[in-house]
């Protein structure tokens, strides 16, 4: 900034005044005023010479960037740009600051505004691009990218701007890598794997010693089930840095596809312990150790999961660990839990069916994991409830007992008749039933009884008890009895003795 841009405003307005007056610059046949035209060029002349902002006003915007304040960034940028409506420099600074409180449409909105007034700004494309994938909106992102790399300008442009986030060791070539790191992260976006590739490869050419790079590389040969080369991906990157935990975690991930559970089991730990609160990396130790057949661990690990916070794949895990279990009515509880953080859980399983090898036992473990699940969560109930809804309909008459027994002669006396109904759907309620009974002698029936209609306890044991008149005579007689429920008929005879 001009340093005489800071003096008495009316001392440069008189200056001014002078100036054009001597120049012949004052009409005095304008309709304005003399002193209104020197104080229209006077704004005019600050206007453009108050464009730029000083470092100094910029250094407590990237201060606030560099401790995470956003909010206060944003703040200051707004502040500031009242001052200097028209400097990118702010602009540039405040749409970087809505990028990293995730709110892309804004930050678009400001590097835009950058963009529009000046096509040589790189470093606004880039940053914008950023933000477009934020939205997801691939197309746009490489659209951008290619602007930026198209540009001479836009390395020293980054550099400058990342110098004064307090990165000091950024170069030509780190601008090239996060430029086409950037590019692969889009066509991996859209799916397409291989361009994504080409462009990591670009990336790595630049920065070979970055070891995210070789990661990101690794998790797309994981994608396209080349598990080898993913494996030495990360390996790669263990080289460069040895506490990297997503590269130790996918390590583990490579061995429990193959079914080396020991080793899976040794990886997911050491992940685990560079980032204590990654809750995929202990249920990823859960899952390790329950196909090692350590039953208590996976418990006591996924415990810990749950006082964390879980995902819908940690209740998916640990439903099936309790159904396994024998506990189904847990079970049903954490599928529920899996379901409602998300309804597509089935169709997001169904797609690790057949991604370990045919011949390790990690494939049979997914496929048994999604046949459960699939009980469980479309139908709302465990195995053993649809198992008990399901059975087949009984009646059955457990006893019929004479009271007395024998009968004397002309004695009254009473039958009592034990019968159950089990007919499914009906639990709980009352279900009515016929009852009726025929005394038989040699074959021929001496009495058949009217039907009586009973309502009896569905799936727990009723009591008829009949009472009887005095017979005459002295012989042996057969009782024979009858529950029946709709296509249902159950019997069971006794014999009479009348001395």
């Amino acid at each position: 900034m001009i340093p005489f841009i800071k003096t008495n405003r009316a001392s440069i307005i008189l200056f001014l005044f002078i100036l054009l007056f001597i120049c012949g610059c004052v009409n005095f046949n304008d309709t304005k005023s003399p002193l209104q035209q020197v104080i229209d060029s006077t704004n005019e002349f600050l206007r453009k010479n108050a464009k730029k902002a000083d470092n100094s006003d910029l250094v407590p915007i990237y201060t606030a960037l560099k401790n995470r304040q956003y909010d206060n960034a944003v703040t200051l940028c707004e502040k500031l740009r009242k001052t200097h409506p028209d400097d990118n420099s702010v602009f540039l600074l405040e749409g970087y600051a809505y990028r990293l409180k995730k709110d892309y449409s804004s930050s678009i909105d400001r590097l835009s505004r950058i963009i529009v007034s000046d096509k040589t700004r790189g470093d606004a494309y880039y940053f914008r691009a950023e933000s477009y994938y934020g939205l997801k909106k691939s197309k746009k992102v490489l659209d951008d990218l290619s602007k930026a790399l198209d540009n001479s300008q836009t390395p020293a442009q980054m550099i400058l701007f990342f110098k004064g986030l307090g990165y000091k060791n950024v170069t030509i070539a780190t601008t090239k890598r996060v430029i086409y790191e950037l590019k692969s992260l889009a066509y991996r976006q859209l799916g397409e794997l291989e361009p994504a590739l080409d462009s990591l490869n670009r990336a790595i050419e630049y920065e070979p010693s970055y070891s995210p790079l070789y990661g990101i590389r690794g998790q797309i040969y994981l994608h396209q089930q080349k598990d080898n080369l993913a494996y030495q991906e990360f390996e790669k990157v263990i080289e460069i840095n040895p506490k990297d935990p997503v590269a130790w975690n996918h390590m583990g991930l490579v061995n429990f596809f193959r079914g080396d559970y020991n080793m899976a089991t040794a990886q997911y730990q050491k992940a685990y312990q560079l980032n204590p609160k990654n809750m995929t990396f202990l249920s990823n130790l859960a899952s390790s150790y329950w196909l090692q057949g350590s039953r208590i661990k996976a418990f006591e690990t996924m415990e810990k999961v749950l006082k964390g916070k879980p995902n819908l794949t940690n209740f998916y895990y640990l439903a099936y660990f309790h159904h396994l279990n024998g506990d189904q009515d847990k079970a049903l509880e954490y599928f529920k839990k899996a379901y409602e953080l998300n309804p597509d859980i089935l169709k997001i399983r169904k797609t690790y069916l057949n991604r370990p090898p045919a011949s390790s036992p990690t494939r049979k473990f997914y496929q048994d994991q999604f046949k459960t699940a699939k009980i469980y969560i479309e139908t709302g109930k465990t195995p053993r409830a649809i198992a008990h809804e399901n059975r087949t309909p009984t009646l059955e008459i457990t006893s019929v007992t004479l009271e007395p027994d024998p009968v004397k002669v002309n004695q009254a006396f009473d039958f009592k008749v034990r019968f159950k109904a089990d007919i499914p759907g009906s639990e709980g309620n009352k279900i009515v039933t016929a009852f009726y009974f025929k005394v038989i002698q040699n074959n021929k029936t001496l009495f058949p009884s009217k039907s009586y209609s009973i309502n009896v306890n569905n799936g727990k044991i009723n009591t008829r008890t009949q009472h009887m008149n005095p017979v005459p005579v002295k012989g042996v007689y057969t009782i024979k009895v009858f529950v029946k429920y709709k296509n249902l008929l159950a019997e069971k005879s006794i014999t009479l003795t009348i001395k």
